[in-house]
């Protein structure tokens, strides 16, 4: 079994502030994501639901 990227707790916090029309960089850093993480993972945020 594949391990999970984020934890349960941080797609959370992602979703709700991604449907808040929050940037990237202020989801990261409520989230405790590392920008890095969306660039290696393939930009798992839909650019149609935030703004860089």
């Amino acid at each position: 079994m594949r391990e999970a990227r984020l934890t349960e707790h941080q797609n959370i916090v992602v979703i709700k502030l991604a449907e808040a029309r929050r940037t990237v960089k202020d989801i990261f850093q409520e989230a405790v994501i590392s920008e890095l993480t969306d660039y290696i993972y393939g930009h798992w945020i839909s650019p149609h639901l935030v703004s860089r």
